[in-house]
C-alpha cells in the first residue's frame, strides 16, 4: 500500500499536469479562432501535377494568384480577379460542364502560355 509521503506528492503533480493540459487546450482553442479572423492570405486550392509538381491558388486582397511549386521552387503563373464563391465552385466542376466565366479561363489560359514561353 502506498504511504502518505507517496500519495501527496503523486496528487499534486497530477493536479499540476492536469492544469498545465487545459491552459494548453484553451489557448489552443482560442489561438486558432483568433488566426483565422487576421490572416491575410488563403489558399483556394490546388492541384498536384506530378511527385513534386503543385499548381496552387493563393487569395490575396481579392486577388487570386496561381503559383507553380517545384522542387523548392515557387513561380507566379498568373495573377486574377477573385471569382465569387459560386462561380469558383462552378470552375471547380467537371470539364464537360458549361462555365459562366469563360473570360477569366482564357486569360488563365493566355497567363500560363505567355509563363510556358519565357
Amino acid at each position: 500500500m502506498l504511504n502518505a509521503e507517496l500519495i501527496r506528492p503523486l496528487g499534486s503533480l497530477s493536479l499540476i499536469l492536469v492544469v498545465l493540459f487545459g491552459v494548453a487546450w484553451f489557448v489552443k482553442r482560442f489561438k486558432s479562432k483568433q488566426s483565422q479572423s487576421t490572416a491575410i492570405a488563403r489558399i483556394v486550392g490546388g492541384v498536384t501535377l506530378g511527385a513534386r509538381e503543385r499548381v496552387v491558388v493563393v487569395e490575396i486582397a481579392n486577388r487570386w494568384i496561381i503559383v507553380g511549386l517545384a522542387g523548392g521552387r515557387m513561380s507566379a503563373l498568373a495573377n486574377l480577379d477573385a471569382m465569387p464563391q459560386e462561380e469558383s465552385a462552378q470552375a471547380a466542376t467537371p470539364c464537360g460542364t458549361i462555365l459562366k466565366n469563360n473570360n477569366t479561363l482564357n486569360d488563365f489560359a493566355s497567363s500560363v502560355q505567355q509563363a510556358i514561353n519565357k
